[in-house]
């Protein structure tokens, strides 16, 4: 069993959000593409942006953190927020 370095376990190969089976020890984000005014996909299922489209507002470059991209939207969810935090994992750029 492997550590993520928020000490959860992870497995090796697993399914995204797509169904596509992904390794994740070898997966690339391409990080330095996601910068802030990049537009993005959201892959996060439980998310109420789930396959929207959003602007990036900020990215934090310090690698403790959990969900260090910030993401603006032009809907509003059911408490009238339009800004969400998500990892890198969980972004694709739009193309």
């Amino acid at each position: 069993m492997k550590l993520n370095k928020f000490n959860e376990s992870i497995e090796e190969n697993t399914l995204d959000t797509d169904g596509l089976l992904v390794n994740r020890q070898f997966a690339s984000f391409d990080d330095a593409q996601i910068t802030k005014g990049s537009t993005v996909r959201i892959k996060r299922k439980e998310s109420y942006w789930f396959k929207e489209e959003g602007t990036v507002v900020a990215v934090d470059t310090n690698e403790t953190v959990r969900y260090p991209i910030v993401v603006r939207f032009t809907k509003v969810n059911y408490n009238g927020v339009n800004t969400n935090n998500f990892a890198r994992h969980e972004l694709v750029l739009a193309k």
